[in-house]
């Protein structure tokens, strides 16, 4: 069991449904991307969806496993979303005080994401972020690419010689726990997006820490 520390040196976030609320701006992709190219959805649009790669994504919603579709799929969501990501996903609210004060407080702080780069990017742009992180990791922004989030977490590790100790990461799926374990690191549970915050320890492991809402005394006392 890995014991959560009180005072972090660096923290890795995720950033869908962790520091933005991307949901409305994925779905409608989501939506666009199927109707282009005539394709019925075999699961509900629903925020659940958010998290994984795309290509997994893609695939649960199409039922397919064609490569051909699977690529006319990957470039009609890149086409819609990557237009207009930036415009339509807002920081969840508290999130840029949150921040702000880790990073003048001089906590080093790095995005971890399956998201791909360039929307990524854009979105950091837009909310006026570029100093707040040391790192933007995305899978893609790896060369090679990183085959999952725990690869992805242990190279960021490696890259910027993060000592396990003191560094923490924070997300809002059950998989980045596991990521966050599998490296050995302590894992925050970020709930804030939840529709009931309060709630979110229920079911999760001991040792996990849920956080409620993005404030710095959560990870700084």
């Amino acid at each position: 069991m890995i014991e959560a520390r009180g005072r972090w040196t660096a923290i890795l976030f995720d950033f869908d449904g962790t520091l933005v609320d991307s949901a409305p701006a994925i779905l409608s992709a989501y939506h666009e991307a199927l109707q282009d190219c005539g394709v019925t959805p075999l699961v509900a649009l629903e925020p659940g969806l958010i998290g994984p790669t795309l290509a997994e994504t893609l695939t649960v919603l199409s039922g397919s496993r064609d490569p051909v579709l699977l690529a006319a799929l990957t470039q009609a969501f890149k086409t819609r979303y990557d237009a207009t990501c930036a415009q339509r996903t807002p920081a969840f609210e508290g999130v840029p005080a949150l921040l702000d004060t880790l990073h003048n407080q001089g906590v080093r702080l790095f995005i971890a994401t399956n998201k791909r780069a360039l929307p990524t990017q854009r979105i950091i742009a837009h909310l006026g972020w570029e100093a707040c992180f040391e790192g933007v990791y995305a899978l893609d922004s790896c060369t090679p690419a990183q085959p999952d989030k725990t690869a992805l977490i242990g190279h960021i590790l490696h890259a910027h010689h993060l000592p396990r100790s003191t560094t923490v990461y924070v997300g809002d799926r059950r998989e980045d726990g596991v990521a966050a374990e599998a490296n050995q690191l302590p894992f925050y549970f970020a709930a804030w997006g939840l529709p009931n915050p309060a709630s979110c320890s229920e079911g999760l492991p001991s040792h996990w820490v849920p956080v409620a809402h993005p404030e710095a005394s959560a990870f700084m006392a």
